[in-house]
């Protein structure tokens, strides 16, 4: 539910209205009786951190972006969590994480952080992060685009030929400006 409200605002381009929800959002978990599903709560809460990342992010508000990402951080690096029950949230964070690091033009981290997270994602889900993908064509106006980037994105298109699927591919081609 958080990713199909945030991806409305996301894809829709209100940003600011974005920031407000998950704000909203992370209130409304803080000021509730923590009597509940506590790994929920958190996993929740990293999600929303994230989301707000992206909103700032598009906002060129890069600062606030990181704080959210530290927070994001902070909470998926909490000793009581099962790392296995927060694994979608790590792989969403370090594809943004990366996105920031491209942002501040360190190719290096943005690398490190993006292929994290596409190997993380290939050993859970077995193929690449969607959001990674889809999030590509935002990489290409501006930051720190190097021939190792093209490289590696050229690298996840070829994991995602070897799939065999051919819905799969067209996402894929069609999110990286390919397809027609």
């Amino acid at each position: 539910g958080v990713d199909g409200l945030c991806m409305f605002y996301f894809r829709r381009a209100r940003f600011s209205e974005g920031i407000e929800t998950c704000q909203g959002a992370l209130d409304a978990i803080h000021n509730s009786p923590s009597n509940g599903d506590l790994t929920q709560q958190a996993r929740l809460s990293s999600r929303l951190h994230t989301w707000g990342a992206v909103f700032n992010l598009n906002l060129e508000r890069m600062e606030e972006a990181g704080q959210h990402l530290q927070v994001s951080q902070a909470i998926l690096n909490d000793p009581t969590l099962d790392p296995q029950a927060v694994v979608q949230e790590r792989i969403f964070w370090m594809v943004i994480r990366g996105i920031l690091s491209n942002l501040r033009f360190d190719s290096a981290a943005m690398l490190a952080d993006l292929d994290q997270a596409n190997q993380l994602s290939q050993r859970v889900n077995g193929r690449t992060s969607r959001f990674l993908t889809f999030y590509w064509r935002f990489l290409m106006g501006g930051g720190a685009i190097t021939r190792e980037v093209y490289t590696y994105m050229a690298g996840i298109l070829t994991d995602v030929r070897r799939i065999g699927d051919p819905f799969e591919l067209g996402c894929h081609l069609f999110t990286l400006g390919i397809g027609a």
